[in-house]
């Protein structure tokens, strides 16, 4: 809720200094300003406002409407409260405002500091009226107040030490926290999967309460929020030490029993992460953004386990990624079939992709996406059916991102690419048998004809090259060698009728030079084409013929 607020003044510097720390200090009060000169006809609108501002320092138009306002404050029984400043103000004056019921009279100039205090104070008494309120309707009232202040720390919103300090003694807290830590719920996906948000909810509940059971047993002063699904933040006071090596033994041998508490008690194991102790609590959210990245270790170190973040090395090459050859090159053999070459490339891509010391977990999550969703499209490009393919690769990021640890991810690495290509496999030996058919079936009905590699490729929709290695594969021949001996096989037909000549059958299968096709015959047949004609004429060879 915003409480209204009037400053009652001509004076701009102050108007400015009370709107600008309002907005940095997120006070949220809604500012409104009157001029003296308008006075009269806004003191009957006082009571619209929660706190009004009064500037006496400057002549009032009218005498009577100081005495009017301290009518007001002696006789009005609303909620508003005022506050009155001026220059050099007489003793008799302050006594006798207050003595009506102004909650302050500053003397002028102020600082900063003063409309600070002066809104802060304000702003608790506000707090304070409505937890006296809230007490008598509702009992959680100190649990949500404890959950805003952990939040306000954890993420730096609150700029001054006393504002800490009060708020740390308005909700029972003897000292104000020092250290964050971050506690991640160990493989919490695969816990709530096909779960409800009241499943979720519970599996974090019980975890809050052994973890706040723990405290309670041994440091007491803590603060406790939620801060992702699997993510839980205590805020400690941690005990007066003399280094900062001294804080973080202390902090690792809390957590280690804090882990091992949990486990006992819920069943649920959870890794910690800690940040560095600061003094100032202004730093908290330096100490939670440590403690986090501290519990990204996990990833290297494994679950179930505690690590501070003077023992993690910097996340190192962030904007490295895997080399786009490698892909590339991987992608192009998927493609053309060639599987005993994926595997090979698989075998160094892994030793390269799972070598990475300290790469950020985010960043290496976006490479093995990456390279599923190259595997994937060269998976299409070698015709096996995109709805497939889509499908399995949407089911891989969904387990992707149930994986918390480098080792399980190498395992499941394997597995996915395996059942990719087992994929790839069945649809490109279907896809390769269509196309070479079909290129056979065109080559048969144009072989009189010239026939170039890129004119065949592009009738069954294929680039040249890769449809080149497919041939070759299926048929045993390249396309050149399987037109040439398709051309021999039809020339020898024709050179068993005497009426055709060697150079009529060279045109009629298409070769323009009949030189040129007698030496591709003989190196087929072993014959030229005049020779084997003769050798058609010898006595008995119908009879061999029809033998064989």
């Amino acid at each position: 809720m915003n409480h209204g607020l009037l400053i009652y003044s001509n004076d701009d510097t102050l108007i400015q200094m009370v709107q600008e720390l309002n907005n940095e200090c997120d006070f949220h009060f809604l500012i409104y300003t009157c001029s003296l000169a308008n006075g009269r006809g806004m003191i009957t609108a006082f009571s619209n406002y929660d706190l009004v501002i009064v500037d006496l320092d400057q002549t009032f138009p009218d005498e009577g409407l100081e005495k009017e306002i301290l009518h007001i404050l002696k006789n009005d029984r609303a909620r508003t409260q005022f506050v009155f400043m001026k220059s050099n103000p007489g003793v008799n004056e302050v006594r006798e405002f207050l003595k009506a019921g102004a909650i302050d009279y500053l003397q002028k100039p102020l600082t900063n500091d003063n409309i600070y205090y002066l809104l802060h104070e304000f702003k608790k008494e506000i707090i304070s009226e409505a937890v006296r309120n809230a007490i008598s309707l509702n009992g959680k009232v100190t649990s949500y107040l404890k959950s805003s202040l952990a939040y306000d720390l954890i993420y730096g919103s609150i700029k001054h030490s006393k504002e800490i300090w009060d708020r740390c003694m308005f909700i029972g807290l003897s000292d104000v926290p020092n250290t964050a830590m971050v506690m991640h719920i160990d493989d919490f996906h695969k816990l709530s999967e096909n779960k409800s948000k009241q499943w979720e909810h519970s599996i974090r509940h019980e975890i809050i309460q052994g973890i706040q059971r723990f405290l309670t047993e041994t440091v007491n002063e803590m603060l406790v929020a939620v801060t992702d699904a699997d993510k839980i933040a205590v805020l400690l006071a941690s005990h007066l030490k003399s280094s900062q090596r001294e804080y973080k033994v202390d902090a690792k041998n809390l957590a280690e029993q804090m882990k091992d508490f949990v486990v006992l008690h819920t069943g649920y194991s959870i890794t910690i992460g800690i940040g560095n102790y600061y003094e100032d609590a202004r730093n908290l959210h330096v100490s939670y953004q440590e403690a986090y990245r501290a519990q990204e270790n996990k990833f290297f170190a494994g679950k179930n386990t505690v690590i501070h973040i003077d023992d993690v090395a910097p996340f190192v090459n962030e904007d490295e990624t895997i080399l786009n050859y490698d892909v590339i090159r991987l992608a192009s053999r998927v493609t053309m079939g060639d599987f005993a070459g994926v595997q090979k490339e698989l075998t160094e891509l892994n030793e390269l992709l799972f070598s990475q010391d300290h790469l950020n977990p985010r960043v290496f999550h976006l490479q093995i996406i990456d390279i599923l969703t190259t595997l994937a499209r060269a998976a299409i490009h070698g015709g096996s059916k995109p709805k497939e393919i889509f499908s399995m690769h949407a089911e891989f990021d969904r387990q992707l991102k149930n994986l918390e640890n480098l080792k399980e991810i190498k395992e499941w690495f394997e597995k996915v690419t395996n059942n990719m290509l087992d994929q790839v496999l069945i649809n490109h030996n279907k896809q390769v048998l269509k196309s070479v058919q079909k290129a056979i079936n065109y080559i048969d009905l144009h072989f009189d004809q010239p026939i170039t590699l890129e004119e065949v490729s592009s009738h069954v929709s294929l680039s040249a090259n890769y449809f080149s290695n497919m041939f070759k594969k299926t048929t045993g021949c390249s396309l050149v060698e399987y037109i040439s001996k398709l051309r021999v096989e039809r020339a020898k037909v024709m050179l068993m009728d005497l009426s055709y000549t060697v150079y009529q059958i060279a045109n009629h299968v298409g070769y323009n030079d009949s030189r040129y096709f007698s030496r591709v015959f003989k190196s087929l047949v072993g014959k030229t084409p005049s020779q084997y004609r003769n050798s058609l004429l010898r006595p008995g060879y119908k009879k061999e013929e029809t033998k064989l």
